[in-house]
């Protein structure tokens, strides 16, 4: 079968539009991305080199005489992370058992405190690079999988007593600590790789290969776009006390109750029409905000956030994320490797596009899962390509129906206040531009995915299309309470 075109969506690696209408494509700072790899291949090189001198020194067997300074050890540590890193499964396993030899002449938790500093030292680099606590936790457990979230958890609990008594942790890193349950959770001592063993239920080995993967995967991560100050830059001016206002928003918690009945009903058309309405009331509140922005002369700037799109279809999911970005004026860039998005926009916008857009996955996936598994005519299972087409669907008509219902909302705007209002919202998305450009640079372009389902992009294009707009839409919000 001849594959389907998408009808002009954006497609995976997700495209920014401008305001003159040109279509900019989006990806990985090519810039940092050399860098960055420059900054690895030296590190493994310098690694290498040392490890086999040591190996030279201590022979077969590392632990032997020589080997017991903890500068020793952690060259070890080191070595077992550059492995994991490279994928040089055979040294990995050579460093776990110099290390649990090394255990057994000195102590366990002698060793679990090189391992535990070498891990917090790495974190301290990584942060610096840009990344954020959840967003490290998510691709450990992405790419490897829950035991090294799980320890990156507790790595970052060694040093979240230090992080805490900076001044002017950002709320963000906050939030994300606090949703992490970041705690000290086994007492004062330095060595948490004994304890965690014993709480995830391995064997001190297998945890202590765990660590080494975890801090590979730490070496490993490229330099990504600073959204948030790292702590080393930590001020009373990175805190921003008025983020804290949005979970107190009557708006937002109109919208989530919106979308909240719209996720619970068996019907599929009054769900539409309630996240339709919730489209609205997005639209509107966001003139308002530029609005009363611009009388007091006070603008607050753009931010911007990164969250996770998992897997399975993570790609298509993406879409559709960027669909409910763009209705919403909130520029996006896909970070392919990682499953990522980094939202752009004024804070107000962001939070009401995740939310927005976790309801419609919930919606998209309801009804997809309906059509349950898919066969062809030789019947080979077809299920995983019409799924996906079908959330490319979904997402396509469902940026048609959001970006309608915000044009109409705007245009009842300029009704109510004037053309004033089109330079105000025209300089809104400017700044949001600007801000794209500071931190992303160098945007490169990427292909989208095609529809090789033409079943499954019929069903997610009617799913999708069942929503009645309009005043029957109107008469539906009555009929729900709203």
């Amino acid at each position: 079968m001849r594959s389907t075109g998408l009808d002009g969506w954006p497609g995976w690696r997700v495209w920014l539009e401008s305001q003159a209408g040109r279509k900019v494509a989006v990806g990985r700072n090519s810039q940092q991305r050399r860098a960055a790899r420059k900054r690895r291949e030296e590190r493994r090189g310098h690694q290498r080199a040392s490890r086999d001198q040591g190996a030279s020194r201590a022979g077969k067997t590392w632990w032997s005489k020589g080997a017991g300074s903890s500068g020793e050890i952690q060259l070890i540590v080191t070595t077992g992370g550059s492995a994991a890193a490279s994928g040089e499964r055979e040294v990995l396993e050579e460093v776990v058992s110099a290390l649990e030899g090394l255990a057994q002449i000195s102590s366990y938790p002698a060793i679990g405190v090189v391992v535990a500093d070498s891990i917090s030292e790495e974190l301290e680099a990584v942060f610096e690079r840009g990344w954020m606590p959840a967003e490290l936790v998510r691709t450990a457990r992405r790419q490897h999988g829950q035991h090294h979230g799980d320890l990156l958890v507790t790595a970052i609990a060694a040093g979240e007593g230090e992080l805490s008594k900076l001044a002017g942790v950002p709320m963000e890193w906050a939030r994300q600590l606090e949703d992490l349950d970041v705690r000290r959770w086994w007492g004062l001592g330095g060595d948490w790789v004994s304890p965690l063993a014993l709480r995830i239920g391995l064997a001190w080995p297998d945890t202590l290969r765990v660590a080494l993967e975890a801090l590979g995967l730490l070496m490993s991560l490229p330099a990504i776009a600073q959204l948030e100050p790292p702590p080393s830059k930590w001020t009373t001016a990175s805190m921003e006390p008025g983020l804290s206002k949005q979970a107190d928003d009557p708006v937002l918690a109109k919208i989530r109750g919106l979308l909240a009945k719209a996720e619970s009903t068996s019907f599929e058309a009054e769900a539409e029409a309630l996240t339709a309405k919730a489209q609205e009331l997005m639209a509107r509140h966001s003139i308002d905000a530029a609005l009363a922005s611009a009388a007091v002369r006070s603008r607050s700037r753009p931010s911007a956030r990164r969250i996770g799109v998992d897997d399975p279809y993570a790609t298509a999911k993406s879409c559709l994320l960027a669909g409910v970005a763009a209705a919403n004026g909130v520029r996006c860039v896909w970070y392919e490797h990682f499953a990522m998005m980094a939202l752009i926009g004024f804070e107000s916008d962001l939070e009401m596009v995740e939310v927005l857009f976790t309801s419609l996955l919930v919606q998209a996936s309801r009804s997809m899962l309906s059509h349950g598994s898919v066969v062809d005519s030789a019947g080979r299972s077809r299920t995983s390509s019409f799924r996906q087409s079908f959330l490319l669907a979904f997402g396509s008509r469902i940026r048609e129906r959001l970006e309608q219902a915000a044009r109409d909302a705007q245009s009842q705007a300029v009704q109510d206040f004037g053309a004033s209002l089109v330079p105000v919202l025209a300089s809104r998305m400017g700044e949001v531009d600007d801000m794209v450009g500071e931190l992303f640079p160098s945007l490169i372009y990427g292909s989208g995915p095609s529809v090789t389902s033409e079943a499954g992009w019929s069903a997610g294009r009617g799913a999708a299309e069942l929503a009645i707009l309009g005043p029957d839409a109107e008469a539906l919000m009555g009929a729900a309470g709203i």
